[in-house]
């Protein structure tokens, strides 16, 4: 599995493996640099990433560039599975152009963090770009701030051992 870091404005795969930023994915669109010399082992098993790269002033067009897309295509072969990290896509058209070149969207929002209008109108935007969409993952979701699934839980722990065991049952 590969990781590419394609959020080149804010990059943060670097500082989660702790490796270098460059050189990465816009040295290897916009400098020609060999893809093998770029792509980082991390210390997890079977999990590479190829990291941002160089601070590039129009990171748009390399995301849209045919490189990137020969790129992708590339690294789809080599690798069983490419996760293709991107910026928001509320805010900056990356993810949207690098969703057509991808073969599944999943969307990652944070609780509490955008309004369920703006992702409806994120999923039409990426719909209508016939992107593929598997789903969404809410992050950060706190249970105890939603006292109707806290309930439940409260339940689901009183209860839990209620039909767990025969030990001191009269069998009929």
């Amino acid at each position: 599995t590969l990781i590419l870091d394609a959020d080149v404005r804010k990059p943060n795969m670097h500082r989660l493996f702790n490796i270098e930023r460059s050189p990465g994915l816009t040295n290897i669109l916009a400098e020609s640099t060999p893809i093998e010399s770029v792509i980082k082992k991390t210390t997890f098993e079977n999990l590479w990433v190829l990291t941002a790269g160089s601070k590039t002033p129009n990171p748009l067009e390399l995301m849209g560039s045919l490189e990137m897309s020969s790129l992708v295509k590339e690294l789809m072969l080599k690798f069983e599975k490419v996760i293709i990290d991107t910026p928001p896509s509320l805010m900056i058209s990356d993810a949207l152009v690098l969703s057509k070149i991808s073969d599944a969207t999943i969307f990652i929002a944070k609780s509490g963090g955008v309004s369920k209008e703006a992702l409806i109108k994120m999923k039409e935007k990426f719909t209508s770009g016939n992107a593929r969409i598997l789903g969404a993952i809410l992050n950060f979701f706190e249970v105890k701030k939603h006292s109707y699934y806290y309930k439940y839980r409260y339940y689901h722990k009183y209860y839990k051992n209620y039909y767990a065991s025969n030990e001191g049952r009269i069998q009929a």
